[in-house]
């Protein structure tokens, strides 16, 4: 009479679990960036929400009637998940920036303490930058 053992030698468990291991790893590192690229996402979000009113004051046509370049004055919100603002009034129309968001501890270790900028020329036209150690896999290119 035969006798058939059934399951799965050592070996064979060892090499499920290292390539469990790797997809594991190369998961969770996937997930770090997705978080740190949504965090920066919704950063410049809440920077854009500022750029009309901040047109309106320079144009002498703000919701509260007062030509003064305040964080509350453009509508940012001071207790941002992410930033600590601060508003730049406009040297003959340009803004170089107009917005600063110096990135806090609540945001991934990746980001604290770097910096996003918006930038407003004399034609009225916006872009970001980011401050020079800001790591570039996490700058979005359309920012605005």
């Amino acid at each position: 009479m035969k006798t058939y053992e059934i399951g799965f030698t050592l070996l064979e468990l060892v090499i499920v679990v290292a390539v469990i291991s790797i997809l594991a790893a190369l998961s969770v590192y996937n997930y770090q960036n997705y978080i740190v690229k949504a965090q920066v996402n919704s950063i410049l979000a809440e920077l854009k929400g500022g750029k009309l009113q901040y047109e309106l004051i320079l144009n002498s046509a703000s919701v509260f009637g007062v030509r003064s370049f305040t964080v509350e004055n453009v509508f940012l919100n001071k207790k941002s998940n992410f930033c600590l603002y601060k508003v730049y009034e406009p040297i003959d129309g340009v803004s170089a920036p107009a917005f600063e968001c110096k990135i806090l501890g609540k945001a991934s270790s990746a980001l604290s303490d770097r910096v996003i900028y918006f930038d407003r020329d004399l034609n009225g036209n916006w872009k970001c930058r980011y401050s020079l150690d800001f790591i570039p896999k996490f700058k979005q290119e359309a920012c605005l």
